[in-house]
């Protein structure tokens, strides 16, 4: 999420003063800091305060109506609509949408995978990714919706299935 930093000056003045800066239209609303110092007059006088502000979302998603503050963060969201996976490992051929994904798994080709389950033998390169499998085996769940009985091994999972009763929906 961007934002813009505005910053106001209270020297009694019923009109605090706002700082902002709008760069080319390709760069409009973006972030722009700038600091002020006061001299030693209004520093006795003055108080500092720092807001931010959202900063306008320009680019709107034809298929889902979704808004970006900037065109790369439209054109890698259109991958969605669009099934484009440009990144492909070499090692396995996934391939992916994003890089930040691409790069993460790639790391799986490359760590050790010590951490072992017992009862049937897939391994994984951390711990913690063990412990959550072993809830497979063990039918652990310990994370309980809130509106029904269901319970879930994951958080995550169990905070989607909430949206059934909320109602609430994300990504529209």
């Amino acid at each position: 999420m961007e934002f813009i930093k505005e910053e106001f000056e209270d020297m009694s003045d019923p009109e605090p003063s706002r700082i902002k800066h709008e760069d080319t239209e390709e760069q409009t609303d973006q972030m722009k800091e700038q600091k002020l110092e006061p001299n030693e007059e209004e520093e006795k006088h003055c108080d500092f305060k720092t807001q931010r502000i959202k900063a306008k979302k320009l680019h709107n998603c034809s298929q889902c109506e979704k808004s970006f503050s900037h065109k790369r963060n439209l054109k890698r969201h259109m991958r969605i609509h669009t099934g484009e996976k440009p990144y492909t490992c070499p090692q396995c051929g996934k391939s992916f949408s994003q890089l930040d994904t691409y790069k993460q798994h790639q790391k799986t080709h490359d760590e050790v995978r010590d951490h072992m389950c017992l009862d049937c033998g897939k391994s994984f390169t951390k711990v913690t990714s063990l412990k959550l499998h072993k809830r497979i085996h063990t039918g652990e769940k310990p994370h309980k919706c809130s509106y029904c009985d269901k319970s879930f091994t994951q958080a995550g999972t169990m905070k989607i299935h909430e949206r059934v009763h909320t109602g609430e929906k994300p990504y529209h």
